[in-house]
């Protein structure tokens, strides 16, 4: 929770959470959650899963099909959006779109989480190479350190230098 409370009290930021092994979601949810009763607003951005669905989103965006406000489904009368992947089946990573339609999320919201999914430079993480962010590697408890290692280093390697590590177990997430 001091991972949660640290971040969630931030005032303007965006955040990428990349996962080995480790169950995201229940962290995502939680920074969310927290960010959200202390009034501030986040948007979330499915930028890992790859599943296709009927709603516009990221995918699209990076094929220059749809505006951005065409993706962004924001819940009524709360401090909440979401975008989600979208209906092509891969996202072009290297496609500008993505980093605009971050930077204007992040005048609109206080908080942007990015779920990229898996970590790797094989992984979405690259999508977001240099940008101001907050990087939170999540794993479990069987990742191996050397692999760890690696990934940081491949963080690092993308200009991404503010990196959290975090435990992630079902039910249960704690600072590593």
């Amino acid at each position: 929770d001091s991972l949660t409370d640290q971040i969630s009290s931030v005032n303007k930021q965006t955040i990428l959470v990349a996962r080995v092994g480790g169950y995201s979601d229940e962290i995502i949810k939680s920074i969310s959650a927290k960010i959200i009763a202390q009034g501030k607003s986040v948007v979330e951005i499915d930028a890992g899963s790859h599943k296709t669905s009927s709603h516009l989103g990221l995918s699209d965006i990076c094929a220059g099909n749809v505006d951005f406000g065409d993706v962004i489904q924001r819940q009524a009368n709360t401090n909440f959006a979401l975008v989600p992947w979208g209906r092509k089946p891969k996202m072009d990573i290297y496609s500008q779109n993505i980093k605009t339609l971050v930077s204007a999320l992040g005048e609109l919201f206080n908080s942007v989480i990015i779920d990229v999914g898996n970590a790797g430079l094989a992984s979405s993480l690259p999508a977001f190479a240099n940008l101001d962010a907050t990087v939170i590697l999540v794993i479990d408890n069987k990742t191996q350190y050397e692999t760890v290692k690696a990934i940081k280093n491949d963080i690092f390697t993308l200009g991404l230098n503010n990196i959290f590590i975090v435990s992630s177990f079902p039910n249960r997430a704690e600072v590593a």
